[in-house]
């Protein structure tokens, strides 16, 4: 004895449910040697629940771990050498649903795509990139 079973799945899709992280800006032009400060931002819907939150950048380009925030907890252990102190997110813009990223004294080597990648209740990232502008020196070297 056979039977046929259906099996009805009802998705619905509100705008309002879908969590987006959006970034205001998608490319930053820095001199060598100033700070820059990236942004995303996503929504809060009310007071910030910092235990439920999470928040990682990290170089997209080449895998490096920028910063990291996980259940309201920042985590430098994973960190790469690059940015050791020189790396601050600004929490007290997290309540306002902004994650803000300052890179003091940038490098040449900080050119690149950063991802911003945010958990709060859903998930998402957005790739920002920064051009980093350095100065060229003709060096005359000379024999004695």
């Amino acid at each position: 004895m056979c039977r046929l079973v259906h099996v009805l799945i009802r998705v619905e899709f509100s705008v309002f449910s879908l969590f987006t992280v959006e970034a205001p800006q998608s490319l930053y032009t820095v001199e060598y040697g100033n700070n820059v400060t990236l942004e995303c931002t996503f929504p809060v819907n009310g007071k910030l629940k910092f235990k439920d939150l999470g928040v990682s950048w990290e170089k997209k380009d080449e895998l490096k771990q920028v910063y990291v925030l996980f259940k309201g907890e920042e985590d430098f252990k994973a960190q790469h050498s690059d940015f050791k102190g020189r790396i601050k997110l600004l929490k007290e813009n997290l309540n306002l649903g902004q994650s803000l990223l300052q890179i003091t004294d940038v490098k040449l080597r900080d050119a690149g795509d950063y991802r911003c990648l945010i958990e709060y209740g859903g998930a998402d990232y957005k790739t920002i990139h920064l051009k980093v502008k350095g100065i060229l020196c003709d060096l005359q070297l000379s024999e004695n």
